[in-house]
């Protein structure tokens, strides 16, 4: 039998990978790491990354991420599956370490 956090974590890598072969963007955070960190990290795994407010200050604000900020990760019908995957995993990997 799964973990509960084990099965939350296969929830958010199947929200995360429908939403990049169903949209242009999606911004998300991690726990206990600030925007810049994430997109820093991914980098060197070479997952592309932004972060920041995204010109949404007030969404930002409301949601209390004004220091932390959102990660923005774009898809675009060039985007592979590979690199959906990398992301995915990426992400999954920081949340671990938390």
């Amino acid at each position: 039998m799964k973990s509960c956090y084990a099965l939350e974590n296969q929830i958010r890598r199947r929200i995360l990978r429908i939403a990049c072969a169903t949209a242009l963007a999606v911004a998300f955070t991690v726990a206990r790491l600030a925007s810049a960190d994430v997109a820093g990290r991914l980098a060197e795994e070479a997952v592309f990354l932004s972060s920041g407010d995204f010109y949404a200050a007030g969404v930002v604000a409301r949601y209390g991420l004004v220091k932390e900020g959102l990660v923005r990760a774009g898809c675009a019908c060039y985007t592979t599956e590979e690199e959906v995957d990398r992301l995915v995993e990426g992400v999954a990997r920081l949340s671990a370490r938390g």
